[in-house]
């Protein structure tokens, strides 16, 4: 069967680079305070995610939110930056999975929510990124998945119909809200799984 497919869409966290806040705390902690009670103070404010990813809260107001209310007084903005961008590991076998994609002429566009300070970091720490032609990001674009308009602006630089693009992210609310829009998806658990839902539609 020839493939049908024309664009590829990857979300980046836990898919290329599986990541994990547990080390950041732990190295916070050092500056005065449990683990456990950073990892509260998240929880605590759950609006905390989509701010950071829609950017109306930035990395620095981050920073000075978690200096006053735990007293890091020692923490500098640089070390912040640097636990907060530790957090991060690279799937390998996705990664080589998205060059040849790229190689074999696909389209491929990164749609991910995020933040600016990690954006940064990852474009200077993973070349993959280099790989898409468009990264469509939460903070640049202030929306975030699952809201319709993140799509949107998705589809409008996919250039092929809907039914050609193809979307793989870990959460299974993302992908479901992407296939409202038409597209094909796969709900990312490990590289073997995606690589057999892609042989599906005829990419080998």
């Amino acid at each position: 069967m020839p493939p049908s497919l024309k664009t590829f869409w990857f979300d980046l966290g836990n898919v290329i680079l599986p990541f994990d806040f547990t080390p950041a705390f732990k190295r916070l902690s050092r500056h005065g305070a449990q683990t456990e009670d950073i990892r509260k103070f998240f929880k605590d404010r759950p609006y905390l995610e989509s701010a950071c990813d829609k950017g109306t809260v930035t990395a620095h107001k981050l920073y000075r939110m978690l200096r006053k209310h735990f007293g890091f007084s020692k923490l500098t903005y640089r070390e912040f930056q640097i636990i907060w961008n530790g957090i991060f590991k690279e799937n390998r076998e996705v990664s080589a999975l998205i060059r040849r994609l790229r190689r074999e002429g696909y389209r491929l566009i990164l749609v991910s929510n995020t933040n600016k300070l990690h954006f940064d970091h990852i474009v200077k720490t993973y070349p993959v990124m280099g790989e898409f032609h468009h990264h469509v990001l939460s903070y640049k674009e202030k929306t975030r998945k699952p809201e319709r308009a993140i799509y949107h602006k998705a589809l409008r630089l996919s250039r092929a119909a809907k039914h050609q693009i193809f979307y793989a992210d870990d959460r299974a609310d993302f992908t479901s809200a992407a296939s409202r829009h038409g597209v094909h998806v796969h709900t990312f658990t490990h590289a073997a799984g995606l690589k057999a839902s892609l042989r599906q539609h005829g990419i080998k």
